[in-house]
This record gives structure tokens, sequence and C-alpha cells, in this order.
């Protein structure tokens, strides 16, 4: 994850696979109080492949997104309605 610095992370149902976030384009997310709008996915470049502290050097990653996610991972959202997040909080998907 160190990696992609995402801002919020959501452990979907156990029985999700793949790159679930990709159908929630176009639909909102409701965490405590909190609404905001899943507006686009993520593309990603070759910042992800660079060594970081701890991390080494890996090119294989931005291949292997480019190949099973069309250059995508993750997504975009727009806050609609801002709260405070917690983590534990349930994530509901509209």
């Amino acid at each position: 994850m160190r990696r992609f610095r995402p801002n919020i992370v959501i452990d979907t149902n156990s029985g999700d696979e793949g790159l679930v976030e990709q159908d929630w384009i176009g639909k909102q997310m409701l965490i405590t109080d909190s609404l905001i709008d899943c507006t686009a996915t993520a593309p990603r470049c070759g910042a992800i492949t660079r060594a970081q502290e701890g991390l080494e050097f890996d090119k294989s990653m931005l291949r292997t997104i480019v190949k099973d996610a069309d250059q995508n991972l993750g997504i975009y959202g727009s806050i609609q309605q801002a709260g405070v997040l917690s983590v534990g909080d349930a994530v509901y998907i509209n």
C-alpha cells in the first residue's frame, strides 16, 4: 500500500475478488456522515516502481497494473459532505 499512498483503504467483503472499486464509479460512498462521489479510476504511472525506504525498485508492479487493470488501480472521489473517518467505520456504496 505504501507505493500507492492511498487516502482511504477499504476492506471489501471476503467473497469479493479483483478490482471491485472500479464498479463504484458513478456511485456514492457513505462512511459515517461523510458522502463521497466515486468519480474516476486512478491511472498509475512509473512513480510506483521507484525505490522507497524499505521498498526496492520494482518495474513488474506497473507492468501488472497495465496488463490486468488497463493501468488503473484505485479510484478518485469527490467529497460532497465532509466528516470524520475512523478505522473500522462501515462503508456503504449507493
